[in-house]
This record gives structure tokens, sequence and C-alpha cells, in this order.
């Protein structure tokens, strides 16, 4: 009688290069739309009628953990810097818990603080 022949062990299909781009997409519209969702003004900023543009630079697990986050660039303003970070910190854990990048992601984003007369 012949001997049993064993399967070879099926091959992980490659992910699908489009598939993961749609799934970074989704991910990063849902974490802009966190960020707008999440930003306040800082109280002590807002008194002294301080304004600026904080850029973060986030750098991100494809399972969607902030593995870095640093000022870029700053405003030239404590409160607003670390409001900026704060907000890039809890955007991420939100957004983590529902979407992944699905590849590493190394975002730049920059955090606008202005002022408007109502």
């Amino acid at each position: 009688p012949a001997a049993p022949v064993a399967a070879a062990p099926p091959t992980p299909a490659a992910p699908n290069p489009n598939a993961l781009a749609a799934q970074q997409a989704r991910w990063h519209s849902v974490l802009e739309a966190a960020l707008l969702k999440h930003k306040h003004y800082p109280l002590v900023a807002r008194r002294m009628r301080q304004e600026g543009v904080v850029t973060i630079e986030a750098h991100f697990s494809a399972h969607g953990e902030l593995l870095q986050c640093v000022v870029a660039n700053g405003s030239g303003f404590k409160a607003l810097d670390e409001a900026a970070l704060q907000l890039v910190r809890q955007a991420a854990e939100l957004v983590r818990a529902t979407h992944q990048p699905g590849r590493v992601a190394q975002l730049r984003i920059p955090i606008v603080y202005e002022l408007k007369e109502t």
C-alpha cells in the first residue's frame, strides 16, 4: 500500500494592497474626526489670547498603537503644545478600539488654535 501523502499547509494569502489602502484611509478619516471632536482650547491660553499651530509627529503601529508622539513644530506657547499632544494621544486611544491602519503609519498632524470673535 502507498504511504499517505501529507498535504502542504496552505500559504497565507498576501494582503490585498487595495484593501490595505482602504483600511488605512478609513482609519485616517476616523482619526481626523476624533481629533476635531475632542479638540479643546486651553482656558489659560484663551485668557492670554494665545494662538498658534502645533505640528505633532506621531508614529503608529499597524494595530493603531501610538508608538511616538512629539511636537515637531511648536506654537510658541506651552499650553497649546501640551494640549495638542494630549489631543493626539486621546484620539489615538479612542480610534484604536475600532480601527487600525493595517500597517505602520507616520503622520505630521497640524493642530490649529485660533481665537474666533463671536
